[in-house]
């Protein structure tokens, strides 16, 4: 089965707010759905095209659907709102290519 992956590139509103309370409650939900957390930097080296994004995470799952679950699910979507309140972001969801 073909690994799903969260991407999502934010621009931090209130960075202490997002790790409190975000973060606090995210990270138990990703350990929780087998989530691993690839690659995540504050500074990421922008090669081309503009962004006011200053920051950027990969989240792999199990599967496709498994990230799409997990994205949808009650509960991501009971703490979304903390993310809401202190980053702007785009998130994407995609299928590995093998």
């Amino acid at each position: 089965m073909k690994k799903g992956y969260l991407f999502a590139a934010l621009r931090m509103l209130d960075a202490e707010y997002f790790a409190e309370e975000y973060l606090a409650r995210v990270v138990p939900l990703l350990k929780r759905s087998d989530a691993r957390i690839v690659a995540s930097s504050d500074r990421p080296e922008i090669v081309e095209g503009a962004t006011d994004r200053e920051r950027v995470v990969l989240i792999e799952f199990d599967s496709f659907k498994s990230a799409r679950d997990f994205y949808h699910g009650t509960e991501y979507q009971a703490v979304i709102q903390f993310r809401f309140n202190s980053a702007d972001a785009h998130v994407y969801i995609m299928e590995a290519l093998d």
